[in-house]
């Protein structure tokens, strides 16, 4: 987990908040929502990703799968950049 500017511990959900921050241009351009709902996700799934996931389920199966890893921490379904850098400090 990252470190926040007050020093607590942040999950993943709390790291994509600028990510979340982007994703509201689709209320803002109409015309272009589909392209930025896609760019949304695909960013989100470079960081923390999700099997399968759509925009739709990604919030719901973030949540599920951060609080198993936090009961179990071998439980890692989740893929990307978040995971990489999990299993890079457990065999550090």
């Amino acid at each position: 987990m990252a470190s926040s500017a007050w020093g607590k511990r942040r999950g993943p959900a709390q790291q994509l908040l600028p990510e979340r921050a982007t994703r509201g241009r689709d209320l803002l351009d109409q015309q272009r929502r589909d392209p930025y709902a896609a760019a949304f996700l695909a960013k989100s799934q470079r960081l923390y990703g999700l099997r399968g996931a759509t925009l739709a389920s990604y919030d719901g199966e973030l949540a599920r799968t951060w609080a198993a890893y936090r009961v179990d921490h071998d439980d890692l379904r989740f893929i990307g950049e978040y995971r990489r850098e999990l299993l890079r400090r457990l065999h550090a």
